[in-house]
């Protein structure tokens, strides 16, 4: 095994995830649906599990997990005894749980994993993001160029515009991306969902920006305006890494990976706000 047996161990260290190994080098390839029944756990916990065995599982062209090289090494190694049962409390121990679960709000692919399970179940969703965050952005004065929240006259009539062609830009920056870098092109209507979902934090706040005009609160003006730019930095961010963790579910790229895809896209962003729009 070339990865280092502490993580492997830390992978197996709950009974689930050595369940789902051994359930998986049992069948050859199992659907979600099957193993949530095979298993008794619901799909919440599934993608949880399933996103801690990344290196182990993958998910075939029908959708379907199944084991890697490496998964099956793992498996040969649990049925033969050569992987002890360890306490997971005991492998963990010394790790920040405040930490790890900032790491998986951060960046929460079993949250795309789910949605890009079913993803047709989810286009009213992502059809109510753009609704209400054209509609906030209308409300509030400011438009999305990219990733980058900006105020400028203009916004009123063409805040749709600017939203949907915001997310249109980014889904087909992260495919080129995804192409040329990773030699990756499968997973694009899921990639297109998932970009949707990624502007979510850009959605909130222009809610918030709106919220505050709506009660006469000028958050703008708050502390030298300093309030407004952290609302509006920290927003970004979130978005960046939710845009990673989508390119990573839908592409099937270890989250370094999709998070350089993303970063390039923040990078890009910054550049045509800089030349385009810095004098608004």
């Amino acid at each position: 095994m070339t990865r280092d047996k502490s993580d492997i161990y830390d992978a197996l260290s709950n009974p689930v995830r050595r369940e789902i190994i051994i359930l998986l080098g049992e069948h050859g390839a199992l659907r979600a649906k099957d193993l949530k029944d095979l298993l008794k756990i619901g799909p919440g916990q599934l993608y949880y599990h399933l996103n801690l065995l990344q290196d182990l599982v993958t998910q075939n062209e029908n959708k379907e997990y199944v084991l890697t090289d490496l998964g099956r090494e793992v498996y040969v190694a649990v049925t033969k005894g050569d992987v002890p049962s360890i306490p997971e409390a005991t492998v963990s121990a010394g790790k920040n749980p405040a930490l790890r679960l900032l790491g998986y709000l951060m960046f929460p692919k079993p949250f795309f994993k789910y949605i890009f399970e079913s993803p047709t179940r989810h286009l009213i969703e992502a059809f109510l993001i753009i609704l209400v965050g054209g509609y906030v952005s209308y409300l509030s004065g400011y438009a999305t160029v990219l990733i980058i929240p900006i105020r400028f006259s203009l916004v009123s009539s063409f805040s749709y515009i600017y939203l949907l062609g915001s997310i249109l830009l980014t889904f087909l920056l992260s495919e080129i991306l995804s192409l040329v870098l990773f030699k990756r092109s499968k997973g694009r209507f899921e990639l297109l969902l998932g970009t949707i979902f990624s502007y979510l934090p850009i959605v909130l706040s222009y809610v918030i920006i709106y919220l505050g005009q709506l009660y006469g609160i000028n958050i703008g003006g708050l502390v030298g305006g300093w309030i407004i730019k952290i609302i509006l930095i920290v927003c970004q961010v979130y978005m960046v890494t939710l845009l990673a963790s989508s390119i990573s579910s839908a592409k099937e790229l270890r989250i370094d990976k999709a998070a350089l895809i993303s970063l390039s896209i923040a990078y890009l962003s910054i550049v045509v706000y800089m030349t385009l729009f810095a004098k608004f």
